[in-house]
Order: C-alpha cells, then structure tokens, then sequence
C-alpha cells in the first residue's frame, strides 16, 4: 500500500530474537545512513537500574567504585538534583 501524496510512510519492524534485536535496527541505520537519510551517530548514557530491595538500598557495601547513584526524591542524607 502507497502512502498518500505528500504523507511519510511508516514501518513497524518485530524481532522475535536477540540476535535480530543486535542485526535489524544496526542493517535499518547502516541503510539509511548510505542513503543520506540520518546525520551523524550521537552516543547516549543508558543507566540501568539495580532494583536493590529496602535493606540491600542502605549498606554502602553494596555499592561499588565507577557505580552512579541517582536519587529520585530527597532523602535526609542526601537531596535530588
């Protein structure tokens, strides 16, 4: 199916394995980038969080050099950003 005049087309792509997940979207950008539709790459810092429970969240031996702590509401030690 055509999109209409002067309207984008869309695509919705599934990938159903890991591997897929790795190989079709770095295919998707290797494409587009030949083709001049995407500038330059930007990396971007990805935190992922721990999901430490209660008791395991208050032993600073938990905790590990090069490790980023965020705080999301303020605490009595310690006030967000």
């Amino acid at each position: 199916m055509e999109p209409a005049k002067g309207q984008l087309r869309s695509v919705l792509v599934v990938c159903t394995t890991h591997d897929d997940i790795a190989e079709v979207p770095a295919a998707t950008r290797g494409g587009r980038q030949q083709a001049g539709e995407l500038g330059d790459s930007v990396t971007v810092d990805h935190d992922e969080p721990l999901h430490y429970l209660l008791a395991q969240k208050t032993g600073p031996q938990q905790f590990h050099a090069r490790q980023v702590i965020v705080f999301h509401d303020n605490t009595p030690e310690a006030r967000c950003p």
